[in-house]
Order: C-alpha cells, then structure tokens, then sequence
C-alpha cells in the first residue's frame, strides 16, 4: 500500500486527538494516510512493571 501521508504518534490516540480534524480533511480528499504509534497504550499508565 502506497501511502500519500503518515503520521507519528508517541501514544495510541494521539494522532487522532492532535490532528483528527486534518486526517479526515485529507481522507475526504483521497488521499491514504497511515498512523504509527511509537508506544503500546497498555504500558502508558502510571503502574509500576513487575519482572
């Protein structure tokens, strides 16, 4: 899939909080738009890690 827009994100949601408006705005236009979360929204609280 070639891709016209790709988004970084630090956490899952963040695209889409920071620039939902503009991602469907370019989706209405057609073009494709991908988003990569550098995190995974199960370690983004505040708990502590066991090992």
């Amino acid at each position: 899939m070639n891709l016209d827009i790709l988004v970084f994100a630090a956490h899952p949601g963040d695209a889409e909080l920071g620039m939902g408006g503009t991602i469907a705005k370019l989706v209405a236009e057609a073009q494709t738009v991908g988003i990569i979360d550098f995190t995974e929204a199960g370690l983004s609280s505040n708990r502590t890690v066991e090992s």
